[in-house]
């Protein structure tokens, strides 16, 4: 087995989850913080103090390096110090001989921590994080310049909300997966069946939206799109010029002889739709599209008005259609408690699954949305209902790229580079090209 490292901010669980994974495994555990006490013969704060943070990142990198050594042979689980995966020497040894596991928590949650492992030894001073007037003001301060380099990690776990001993049970999923022995598949809790594949526990899955103006414009598209053979083909009706049921329903039965799985989405103007609609005669495509049972899935706005959303929810429920609430933000990526609480609200409102895209403003808002998407569906926060979430914009690549290994369950992609129906999305080969690269590494 391969050197398992444990990174994150301080207080997000580290040495804690490490006594549990290293019982669950049979292996050793070694520690950077406690080599470094053990090795200087003084307390961290004290070196802090006295001989500053540079004096305290090199005996940080010596350590890391002589515990990697050690590890070596037999594997084992080495939980680092907070600060270690800034070094780029630090994060290329780690990667070169191990798994790189994040565990993430809040700022508030770690706040928290913190004070209570100060209060458990009794040892003023131990902790250089609180020895500030605005100690929670520090930590975000800190982590956010700090969360770039943790979204590096090959797997994050959110810890908010998981007692230890389920964070190592996640890691121990996390590594056989990285490693390539899937272990034994869950029971699929919610989800539904997307042609041969499971949405919400097979992944990655890949849909290619379609972008016509008439039922023959459609067609064609589908056809260039099946050679690419993705899980699933977008009908964005919202660029069709008729969107009368009838229409609808003359093209859908065309559109399923492909083979392919259909999603059917007609987007709302303010949420990235081609044109303005009437919300009665939207509604009614959406309705008529899911009356023909053709539709794997069909998409609607969760911001959709209750009465005419809750509609569409039902006649999906009728007919065995399952249903998709999704959110669209163009601007900002929301907090992450009103992301999780938007998923909540579509799970109460009977979706059958959620999705979010939103628009990053910077990499840490990338890295915070593939966080919270773990947390959500690793069942750490938020309903047991299956999520596609990502970021749009350049910035948001990585997370449609990779969005599948924080759980999402699905991702869109384009035909040909920047053809696609929403800002980033990548084409298909470019797509699986980064998941044949990064699978081999």
């Amino acid at each position: 087995m391969r050197t398992i490292y444990l990174t994150g901010f301080s207080g997000t669980g580290k040495s804690t989850v490490a006594r549990h994974l290293a019982a669950r495994l049979g292996v050793r555990i070694y520690d950077v913080d406690a080599a470094i006490v053990e090795r200087a013969g003084r307390p961290i704060a004290d070196i802090f103090a006295n001989d500053g943070e540079p004096a305290f990142r090199t005996l940080e990198a010596h350590a890391l390096g002589l515990l990697t050594v050690d590890a070596r042979a037999g594997g084992g689980i080495i939980a680092t110090g907070g600060g270690v995966p800034l070094a780029e020497a630090n994060r290329r040894l780690m990667f070169e001989n191990g798994w790189v596991i994040c565990l993430e928590a809040r700022p508030e949650t770690i706040h928290q921590r913190v004070h209570a492992q100060l209060r458990t030894d009794g040892q003023a001073g131990v902790r250089p994080l609180l020895d500030d007037p605005d100690a929670l003001g520090r930590i975000q301060s800190l982590k956010t310049a700090r969360q770039f380099v943790y979204s590096l990690a090959h797997w994050t776990i959110h810890t908010d909300r998981f007692p230890p001993e389920r964070v190592a049970d996640e890691i121990v999923r996390a590594v056989a997966l990285l490693e390539g022995v899937a272990p034994a598949a869950p029971a699929p809790v919610g989800g539904f069946q997307l042609g041969p594949k499971w949405f919400g526990r097979d992944r990655p899955l890949v849909c290619v939206p379609i972008v016509a103006a008439t039922p023959e414009a459609a067609l064609d598209f589908a056809a260039q799109i099946a050679p690419l053979a993705p899980d699933a083909i977008e009908l964005r009706a919202d660029y069709l010029a008729d969107l009368s049921p009838d229409a609808v329903g003359a093209l859908l039965p065309r559109l399923a002889e492909g083979g392919l799985p259909i999603l059917f989405t007609n987007r709302v103007a303010t949420e990235g739709g081609a044109r303005e609609q009437g919300e009665e005669a939207r509604i009614a495509a959406l309705l008529a599209a899911i009356e023909t049972g053709i539709p794997a899935i069909v998409d609607v706005e969760m911001a959709t008005a209750p009465h005419l959303r809750d509609r569409v929810v039902a006649a999906g429920k009728r007919r065995g259609v399952p249903i998709l609430l999704s959110f669209h933000h163009f601007t900002i990526t929301p907090p992450d408690e009103e992301l999780l609480a938007t998923v909540a609200a579509m799970a109460a409102a009977g979706a059958d699954a959620a999705k979010l895209a939103v628009m990053p403003q910077s990499a840490n808002d990338a890295a915070r949305l593939l966080a919270l998407t773990r947390a959500i569906t690793g069942g750490a926060a938020g309903p047991s209902i299956p999520l596609a979430a990502m970021s749009m914009g350049p910035l948001g690549m990585i997370t449609r790229a990779t969005g599948h290994h924080a759980g999402s369950a699905l991702t869109f992609a384009a035909v040909t580079p920047g053809g696609g129906s929403a800002p980033g999305q990548l084409a298909v080969d470019e797509l699986r090209a980064i998941w044949a690269a990064t699978a081999a590494q």
